[in-house]
């Protein structure tokens, strides 16, 4: 996983599922963990759509987390989810708890999945070239 460079005062840790990284664990100066993972457009669950814009209109485009982690992030007191877009750098954020809101998150398998209108979006800062 590319990391991007955190705010000053803040550790970073990845977190691993064996061998394989997939996420890092940021630790403000505050104590708070924010849970950031990178992940590509193409890896949006689309619930037997076609497109994701398909998915999106029809409000069933959701972000997915394995059981296992989100039990894992919850043991170490995460509070927050970002889930960082590698071809946009779009930021995805919400409470891990919706995770576990039964009226949310919506179960495939041994994955969870939350909607994306739950998530609150931020876009990616524009960089302004000087001529």
């Amino acid at each position: 996983m590319r990391r991007k460079t955190p705010p000053t005062g803040v550790t970073v840790e990845p977190m691993k599922t064996g061998r394989r990284v997939v996420g890092a664990l940021w630790r403000w100066p505050k104590g708070t963990l924010v849970f950031v993972m990178e992940s590509r457009l193409r890896d949006v669950r689309r619930q037997g759509e076609r497109s994701i814009a398909a998915a999106l209109s029809k409000g069933v485009a959701c972000w997915s987390i394995h059981e296992e982690i989100l039990m894992a992030l919850r043991a170490k007191g995460v509070h927050l989810v970002v889930v960082r877009v590698k071809e946009t750098g779009e930021k995805f954020l919400v409470h891990l708890s919706a995770f576990w809101d039964r009226a949310v998150m919506i179960r495939a398998g041994s994955y969870r999945m939350v909607p994306i209108q739950n998530f609150a979006r931020r876009p990616r800062a524009t960089k302004i070239n000087q001529v």
